[in-house]
Order: structure tokens, then sequence, then C-alpha cells
């Protein structure tokens, strides 16, 4: 307006895992391009060509699978992790000792067959490094 910006409703929200992939698959900050969207100037910033996969894994008893976001309600101080076992960055409450765990994991690449490699080595990397026995994977199939 001509008052500056106002808020039209309250709940409208950008699910939290949308700039986070947004930012790692083009190097694009979503939010920052809100704001200056928002009050009339540019960042200046170009995108990256890329993809990324952002996605939530759980450990425990013997079994990684992935899950979905409302697990993260059990987690107790999360912290960042680059290079989380191959995987670009995760956001995790793992500890070597814990039985259950859980991370968000992000890969980046240049193309998605980049991101499920790394994603594959995440995967096998982890169940070897943890005597894990089985992977349980109820993501949607990606077409």
């Amino acid at each position: 307006t001509r008052n500056g910006l106002r808020a039209l409703e309250i709940d409208a929200r950008i699910p939290s895992q949308t700039p986070a992939a947004v930012y790692a698959a083009t190097g694009i900050n979503l939010l920052e391009e809100l704001v200056c969207s928002g009050t009339g100037k540019s960042s200046g910033k170009t995108r990256r060509p890329g993809c990324s996969v952002y996605e939530h894994f759980i450990v425990s008893d013997g079994i990684i699978r992935t899950c979905g976001e409302k697990e993260f309600g059990h987690v107790d101080r999360p912290y960042i992790e680059k290079d989380f076992f191959g995987a670009d960055e995760a956001i995790t409450d793992y500890g070597r000792s814990s039985h259950t765990w859980r991370a968000t994991v992000i890969n980046r690449g240049e193309t998605m067959q980049e991101c499920l490699h790394k994603r594959r080595e995440f995967i096998t990397g982890m169940m070897a490094d943890h005597d894990l026995d089985e992977f349980i994977d109820k993501s949607p199939e990606m077409i």
C-alpha cells in the first residue's frame, strides 16, 4: 500500500522445506526475494542451474526409513551438520550412541541423477556404518 507492507493473512505460509530446497538447488534465498519484490527492490541475484532433494529420515530398531516432518516433533537438541554421512547437509539429533535419531537430509546437484546418487550413498553408507538391517522408503515414486 502507500503506507508500506501489510499482512493479509497470518497463516499464508510457505512450507518450511520450500525455501531450503530452493536455496540448495539454485542459491536463491526465496524469502529474501519475496521481501525485495514486496519493497520494489531487486536482490540482484541470479540463480544457478541445479536441483535438490530434501527429505526426512528416522533410524530406530536397526532400520532406517523415510518419514514425514511430524516425526521431528520428537527431536531433542537438533543441530546442523555439513557432509552428514555423504549427504550435503542435515538437521539432526544424531548421536553415535543413540539408538533412535532423526535427520532432515538435503542433497544438491546439477542434475537429479547427481542428487539421487548422493541419496543412495547416504543410505548405503549409513546402513553399513551403523549395521542397520533394512531401509524402508515411504517416499512417493518420483516421475
